[in-house]
């Protein structure tokens, strides 16, 4: 598809981190159009629609869409707001004609029964009481009304009770119910391992609280709530509402609705356009490779990008900042439900065993509870809600038991983070604390700059055998591992490594490019196994000057090596290999200085060091 270039008078911005639809469109953000789905809706026979996204797929995004259209409060926005998108062509009888009750249970307490009924009763209250605010000019005779609703102390819910009531058939108004993370207390719980160490009154008091809530919605349910549409990340919290009597459409994995959060390539090349950029072929490969692959029905024929990361990568690449590294603390915040399921074996095997072969073959259970996710077929259906698993559109297997892929790169490298957390999780008692260069790369091997021209067609070779997208990697650093780094050396230390049962600390410089590209780039050579972390990055001047021990030494890198035992008690006994002369610092029972490359003499000192008890 072409598209002409845009007046730069017409460019817009990329709305990163921003889900305020009415500040997107009036603000000159760009917007991929998704008010088509509006029309959708309305012509399903329930008015309850239950679905969930992974994160930053766009769900608050699309609520607050929801919210502008419906809202009888924005009416004269109606076509500032819309004029330009398929539903402002194409409204429906329904446009701007509710009250919009909106929840969001993302920071609801749930350290435990007391705070999280607590927490979340003020969160029904306080958006009850905002509610009523808002509309008061659409209720006759508010003020007489309001003295019904009782102090700030009340139960939310009898708020939520009173303020419905409030509204009655003679008043005309009728409210759409928007529930945004109805699930975000439930997956905090199953984050800290908290639900699993709870008392079952304590769970049961959880649980009725929760059902309580959606019980009063029901009595309400096609008379003064119209509407109602709720989104979440997981079916953790799935039976309050089901077992409330909440009949509710689940459109998570309907063909119809495969695009309607997130980004299809189609969508992407406009978006493109709108903020007038293009994407070179590799910056689009890596996109490609990071951020798409996600199917939300085996049969749909258009895979979607997660946007919210997406448009990140863009911005990074439009303002020529570098690219965002492909983890960092929030991201990895978002997948912090796993933490406590992989401390369970077979949970953890099963993230094994996607980590290592990118796929899973399992019964799909959808509807799992927060008491079940330890069943290993359960989490399945857990890491399918997160994103880190996609339906299989190439799987013909027509019995009980599915196919479901890692959908890309970054999945992978969450798969593969959990992995790397269990496995330095128990610190082992013998360490190598390993350099790189002058150890593993001679100085004088330099072949990596011989095959520069050829890095696109390498970077897909390593792809299919090593399951890594390298393409958002420095090539020089790619290339010159595998090229460069001496293969006899390697194997002197997978020698070490076996005869010794030890485990690599990084001391290199190289740990600059954070521990995770180590341990990909590490998997080159089958090495990524061994390691375990990483000496620190952060300038120690400070604790150097403080420290009468540390003042002595003649390298950063032996206090560096010694802060990292000294944090460590279980290390028995352990080994720097450093071409650099550690050993007026360490000592010679700790070192093995390498000339240019590590050789066998090298290997059998290391052996024999680390296999003296101490």
């Amino acid at each position: 598809m072409i598209m002409k270039k845009k007046d730069k008078d017409n460019e817009k911005k990329l709305p990163c981190g921003n889900s305020n639809f009415k500040d997107i469109i009036l603000n000159n953000y760009a917007y991929i159009d998704k008010t088509q789905y509006i029309e959708l809706l309305e012509k399903e026979a329930s008015h309850t629609k239950f679905i969930v996204r992974p994160p930053g797929f766009g769900k608050s995004l699309f609520i607050s869409m929801l919210e502008s259209y419906y809202d009888i409060k924005q009416k004269d926005d109606f076509e500032r707001l819309f004029g330009g998108l398929y539903i402002g062509q194409h409204p429906t009888s329904e446009r701007n004609s509710y009250a919009i009750l909106k929840f969001n249970f993302r920071d609801v307490d749930s350290f435990d029964s007391e705070n999280f009924r607590k927490s979340f009763l003020q969160n029904i209250q306080k958006t009850v009481c905002q509610f009523l605010e808002n509309y008061q000019d659409y209720i006759p005779e508010f003020e007489r009304k309001r003295r019904r609703i009782r102090n700030e102390d009340d139960d939310g819910i009898n708020t939520l009770e009173t303020a419905i009531n409030l509204i009655t058939d003679k008043d005309k108004l009728r409210i759409y119910l928007l529930i945004d993370e109805y699930d975000g207390f439930a997956r905090h719980l199953v984050a800290t391992g908290k639900y699993s160490r709870k008392e079952e009154d304590e769970k049961y008091e959880i649980y009725l609280t929760i059902r309580n809530f959606y019980l009063r919605i029901k009595t309400h349910l096609y008379s003064t709530i119209y509407r109602t549409f709720i989104t979440g990340v997981s079916y953790a919290a799935w039976s309050a509402p089901t077992e409330g009597n909440l009949t509710i459409g689940d459109i998570s994995d309907d063909f119809s609705y495969n695009e309607i959060m997130g980004f299809t390539e189609e969508e992407l090349q406009k978006l493109l356009h709108e903020i007038d950029y293009s994407l070179s072929d590799y910056s689009q490969g890596v996109a490609d490779q990071r951020y798409g692959g996600y199917l939300f029905n085996k049969k749909a024929d258009k895979k979607v990008y997660v946007p919210g990361a997406l448009i990140e990568f863009v911005q990074s690449k439009k303002k020529d900042y570098m690219e965002p590294d492909i983890l960092n603390e929030n991201q990895i915040a978002n997948y912090t439900q796993l933490q406590g399921l992989i401390q369970n074996e077979k949970t953890y095997k099963t993230i094994l065993e996607i980590s290592k072969n990118n796929k899973i073959s399992r019964p799909r259970d959808y509807k799992y509870l927060m008491e079940t996710l330890t069943n290993e077929d359960h989490l399945v259906s857990l890491l399918l809600n997160l994103g880190l698993l996609t339906d299989d559109n190439s799987d013909n297997n027509n019995d009980f038991r599915e196919t479901l892929k890692t959908p890309n790169y970054f999945a992978r490298c969450i798969m593969n983070y959990f992995v790397y957390a269990k496995r330095s999780s128990k610190h082992p008692e013998k360490i190598i604390f390993l350099d790189i260069d002058g150890v593993l790369q001679p100085y004088d091997s330099q072949d990596r700059f011989k095959h520069l021209k050829e890095v696109d067609e390498f970077n897909s070779r390593l792809l299919e055998e090593y399951g890594v997208d390298y393409r958002g990697y420095n090539y020089y650093d790619v290339l010159a591992v595998y090229y460069d780094w001496d293969k006899d050396a390697v194997a002197e230390l997978k020698r070490i490594l076996n005869a010794t049962d030890a485990k690599i600390v990084l001391s290199s410089d190289w740990r600059d490019k954070t521990i995770f590209r180590m341990v990909d780039l590490c998997k080159i050579h089958d090495l990524d196994e061994y390691i375990i972390g990483a000496t620190t990055k952060e300038d120690i001047s400070n604790i150097i000057a403080a420290n009468p021990k540390y003042k002595q030494m003649r390298s950063f890198r032996s206090v560096e090596i010694l802060m990292y035992v000294a944090d460590h008690p279980e290390i028995k006994n352990y080994v720097a290999i450093d071409d650099m002369n550690l050993t007026p610092d360490l000592g010679e029972e700790h070192t093995v200085i390498t000339c240019n490359k590590m050789t066998t003499e090298d290997a059998d000192k290391c052996i024999e060091l680390l296999n003296v008890k101490h």
